[in-house]
């Protein structure tokens, strides 16, 4: 298991859940770049994720939060829209890879 020594590793997924380190307040998670879209998937402290009040090194969380954006634009209007917001929260493991599924086609 991670622990605060390693904390550079790379995230991973463990068992269906999302599994990263951060240091100093800072988040990691993944991006993924699928059919010119730039899919952002956060957890740990700060985001809408079942771990996001996480004060330890370690953020392991069942949820995280996804955001989309069109690879070659940095225009807000490109985000993909989740109803009312750009960022969908709390999302499982399985519902970030139908959502990157998604895009994908």
């Amino acid at each position: 298991m991670f622990n605060k020594e390693n904390c550079n590793l790379l995230a991973r997924e463990v068992n269906g859940s999302f599994e990263s380190c951060y240091r100093d307040g800072v988040v990691t998670g993944a991006k993924i770049t699928v059919n010119n879209w730039v899919v952002s998937i956060q957890w740990g402290p700060g985001t809408y994720s079942d771990s996001g009040d996480a004060g330890d090194c370690m953020a392991i969380s069942k949820t995280a939060e996804i955001a989309a954006w069109k690879s070659d634009s940095s225009d807000m209007r490109q985000w993909h829209k989740f109803g009312y917001d750009n960022v969908l929260g709390y999302q499982s493991f399985e519902r970030v890879r139908e959502f990157v599924k998604k895009l994908g086609h």
